[in-house]
């Protein structure tokens, strides 16, 4: 009788964590798509010679590892897809 009190007596707050689990994985997907999106902004000022911005996107890029992208690539794919190759798709 003592566990079937403490089962009833546990599930408002079960149901609470679950909410807090569930907000905290939204917070946490946000925060990395905006994350993603401010290191992407770095590296283009970077490209475009803004000051300090090297400092910056080095130490994100420790966050953020990936292949990235080449030049080549890009070019290679718009000229295959047909594409103007200037980043606009074919219809």
């Amino acid at each position: 009788m003592h566990d079937d009190f403490v089962e009833v007596w546990l599930i408002p707050f079960r149901a609470e964590t679950g909410q807090i689990e569930d907000t905290c994985f939204v917070v946490g997907a946000q925060s990395f798509g905006y994350s993603r999106a401010f290191y992407r902004n770095v590296g283009e000022a970077r490209e475009n010679d803004v000051p300090g911005t090297d400092t910056i996107f080095d130490d994100l890029s420790k966050l953020f590892p990936g292949p990235g992208k080449k030049k080549d690539e890009d070019t290679e794919e718009d000229l295959t897809d047909g594409g103007d190759n200037n980043g606009t798709p074919a219809v």
